[in-house]
C-alpha cells in the first residue's frame, strides 16, 4: 500500500519577512494512509503545491499527532521542494519500526518561501 497525503488548503502570499521572500505559501494537508516505517527508515509523502519551484524553501513544518506509536517513536517531519510543484514530507522511524496508520488523521502544516535574493 502506498503512502498517501491529501492537500486540504494552500494560500499564496507576497512580501513577507521584510522582502526576503517574493512569494509565500501557507499549506495544510492531512495524512490519509501511512504504511509502517521500518527501523531507521524514512516514510515519504509527495504533496503537490501549485506554483512552487525548485529553489523554494520549506521554512517551517509541524504535524498534529504524537510521534509515539505506543511501542516506538519517529523523528519529526521534515520537508523539501523535490520538483516543480511538489514537496516531499519525510518522517523517520527511530530504532524500531513505526506502526502503520499511526500518523493517519494527522494534520501537516508548512510554510514555503520563494527567496528574493
Amino acid at each position: 500500500m502506498a503512502q498517501t497525503i491529501t492537500l486540504v488548503s494552500q494560500v499564496r502570499q507576497r512580501e513577507q519577512f521584510n522582502g526576503l521572500f517574493s512569494e509565500m505559501w501557507k499549506v495544510r494537508a492531512t495524512i490519509d494512509d501511512q504504511d509502517s516505517i521500518a527501523a531507521t527508515a524514512i516514510g515519504e509523502w509527495d504533496l503537490s503545491i501549485d506554483g512552487i519551484a525548485l529553489g523554494d524553501i520549506v521554512l517551517f513544518s509541524s504535524i498534529t499527532i504524537d510521534y509515539d506509536d505506543g511501542t516506538d517513536q519517529a523523528m519529526p517531519a521534515v520537508a523539501h521542494v523535490s520538483a516543480a510543484g511538489v514537496i516531499t514530507v519525510q518522517v523517520m522511524a527511530d530504532n524500531a519500526a513505526f506502526a502503520a496508520d499511526s500518523l493517519n488523521t494527522a494534520v501537516y502544516r508548512c510554510v514555503i518561501g520563494r527567496p528574493n535574493w
